[in-house]
């Protein structure tokens, strides 16, 4: 699958134009892990954004007053991953490792990302706004669990 085929079917991406998700799909590169392998450890610099092309990954937190890890979500194809650290730029909040073999992602650093929106800010406003809208879906729910 091409990353121009798979990211029209991105959350993060939905609303931009053929024109515009080809632009986007230019940005990322293709990287490929294997069983166990980290992409990113919980408390390291977030520098990168992914969406799964191929496989799984699992998303561990660690406890602050526990070094029991827990597997709070596991992520398939089309998903991202690290989009909130694209929003606050800070520390990775969990760590992600590839839970299947040949498990692949399409990569873009933060740095080319925030040169395309400033290019082009009608795609960063759409991808921030997508990015915004499932960040607070996503508490929403977490506050229903309480």
């Amino acid at each position: 699958m091409e990353i121009a085929d798979l990211l029209p079917n991105v959350e993060m991406f939905e609303g931009l134009t053929d024109r515009q998700v080809k632009r986007v799909a230019n940005l990322f590169e293709v990287r490929t892990f294997q069983q166990d392998e980290f992409l990113f450890i919980q408390g390291d610099k977030a520098d990168h954004l992914f969406v799964v092309m191929d496989g799984f990954f699992e998303v561990i937190v660690r406890g602050s007053k526990s070094s029991q890890e827990r597997v709070i979500v596991s992520d398939g194809m089309g998903q991202s991953i690290g989009e909130i650290s694209y929003m606050d730029r800070g520390n990775r909040s969990a760590s992600v490792r590839a839970a299947s073999s040949n498990a692949t992602v399409a990569v873009v650093s933060f740095e080319a990302f925030k040169i395309l929106c400033k290019a082009h800010p009608r795609i960063g406003y759409r991808i921030i706004w997508n990015i915004a809208a499932d960040l607070a879906f996503r508490l929403r729910e977490q506050g229903r669990h309480f």
